[in-house]
């Protein structure tokens, strides 16, 4: 099956997970279906981001993350947690200096990385909606 855009699905309340299966996209022209969801899944509450990379993508360009700085910036989407699931160091680099620039810029958004994508959704859900989370388990 060939993958012709990311594809996106709500596993938990308020968590969207993105699989992406190629670098190009990552570019912002492909992120509509999911801020949408985003910004209605910010009515509830905040929103927490899982990007689930494959293997092929070994690296994040910095238009890239300029882009979801601004996202994260922005309070219509609520975005509170960012888990990137990931087998590459450059990845984890880039991940982790995203984190950096969010919490001195300000922003109380929380910035994870991952091998796995179970580990990832369930870290995002307990920081995203943690009463809706313990209610549950």
């Amino acid at each position: 099956m060939t993958v012709d855009r990311p594809q996106v699905e709500q596993l938990a309340p308020g968590v969207l997970v993105v699989r992406y299966e190629w670098a190009e996209h990552l570019d912002p022209s492909w992120q509509a279906d999911l801020l949408e969801r985003a910004a209605a899944a910010a009515a509830a509450g905040p929103v927490a981001l899982v990007f689930v990379l494959a293997e092929r993508i070994r690296d994040i360009a910095p238009t890239i993350r300029v882009f979801w700085r601004t996202i994260t910036g922005d309070r219509r989407y609520r975005i509170g947690a960012v888990a990137v699931v990931t087998r590459s160091w450059a990845v984890e680099v880039a991940a982790g200096g995203f984190g950096v620039t969010n919490a001195l810029s300000g922003a109380e958004v929380r910035v994870k990385t991952f091998r796995d994508e179970p580990s990832a959704v369930a870290w995002a859900a307990s920081v995203t909606r943690p009463a809706t989370v313990a209610a549950s388990g």
